[in-house]
This record gives structure tokens, C-alpha cells and sequence, in this order.
């Protein structure tokens, strides 16, 4: 992302950490595909998407930093049925 998600977001550095642990803790480690391990997949596909094609110029950061999230958490609580 060309803008600091930390400056974009007026938070501190904490506050995001704290929240992707928030957010790992809600993935079940015996879930065989929906674990947070497939969240790093999907976030680093969306993250290549969102800087090396046209998408980087489509997007404001803000709603850069919406889709990582919503990446992030797209399957939080699934116990995989």
C-alpha cells in the first residue's frame, strides 16, 4: 500500500496487533481448511492483487486496508462445516 495503514488509520501499532491476535484466536486450529493459516493465503493473494495490478490505482487506501481486513476476517467462527 503506498500509505501507512497505522497513519491512515490514526491508530497505533498496538492496536493492530492486538487486533490480529483477536482475530487468530477466533480461528479454530483443528479446522482443516478454514484455520488462519488459509487467512494468510487469502490475505497475501489479496495484498499481490491490490498492489501489482490495476486495482492499486482503482482503490483509495482506506478501502485498501477495508479489503485486507475483511480478508482477515472473512471466515472468523468457522468450525468447518
Amino acid at each position: 500500500l503506498e500509505a501507512n495503514m497505522l497513519e491512515v488509520l490514526k491508530i497505533e501499532e498496538k492496536v493492530v496487533l492486538d487486533f490480529i491476535t483477536k482475530v487468530a484466536d477466533s480461528y479454530y486450529p483443528t479446522v482443516t481448511y478454514h484455520n488462519f493459516y488459509h487467512v494468510t493465503y487469502v490475505v497475501q493473494g489479496l495484498h499481490l492483487i491490490l498492489t501489482r495490478t490495476q486495482a492499486t490505482d482503482v482503490f483509495t487506501d482506506l478501502e485498501k486496508i477495508t479489503l485486507l481486513v475483511a480478508a482477515l476476517c472473512h471466515d472468523c467462527g468457522h468450525d468447518g462445516r
